[in-house]
């Protein structure tokens, strides 16, 4: 288990993840005894966070659409800066015209979450398809929840039916979290 999940920390990352318990205090210690645990991520101080914001600007400027993804986090939730949820939304925005799915479904997010207009919203919905189109498992639940919590409200049978066949296709394309949607129908 921890060998498959460093794998793919360094597969995303392209940095070796160090495996050690030093890095503070952790709610895993409790829960180790009951399953395997991993935690991923810096270390909770804010120097930390602050070297991350330093790094990630840097490689944005270079033009390299996860450190604009990654700072868009960190500025999301304001981890060694201060919170900006429109600084954010640019980063996201920006990662995402430069081909990261990843970056197109935090987009979509935070604009669905914050609200917006029309055209920002239609642009939102835009990049979470291209989202969805190359694999990212949370834009493509989240569109069909969507479309089936619009369906439900407004007592629309056919487009009930199409946010069920939605996220049929997610549960058989292997989407859990649609399953479980689909489990409460």
């Amino acid at each position: 288990f921890v060998d498959m999940v460093a794998a793919a920390v360094e597969a995303e990352t392209g940095l070796s993840p160090e495996l050690s318990t030093s890095g503070g205090t952790s709610d895993a210690r409790f829960v180790k005894r009951h399953c395997p645990v991993v935690e991923f991520g810096l270390v909770g101080r804010q120097q930390s966070h602050e070297r991350a914001v330093r790094f990630y600007r840097r490689s944005c400027r270079w033009r390299l659409s996860e450190g604009c993804r990654r700072l868009g986090l960190l500025l999301r939730v304001g981890a060694g800066v201060a919170a900006s949820a429109d600084a954010a939304s640019k980063l996201f925005q920006r990662a995402c015209q430069r081909g990261n799915p990843r970056a197109c479904g935090d987009y979509a997010a935070l604009v669905m979450a914050t609200g917006a207009s029309d055209e920002v919203m239609a642009q939102a919905k835009s990049a979470e398809r291209r989202a969805c189109a190359a694999g990212h498992e949370n834009s493509c639940v989240a569109a069909s929840r969507r479309v089936l919590t619009t369906a439900i409200e407004a007592n629309d049978e056919s487009g009930l039916a199409s946010a069920l066949r939605s996220l049929e296709w997610n549960c058989k394309s292997g989407r859990l979290a649609a399953c479980a949607d689909l489990a409460a129908f």
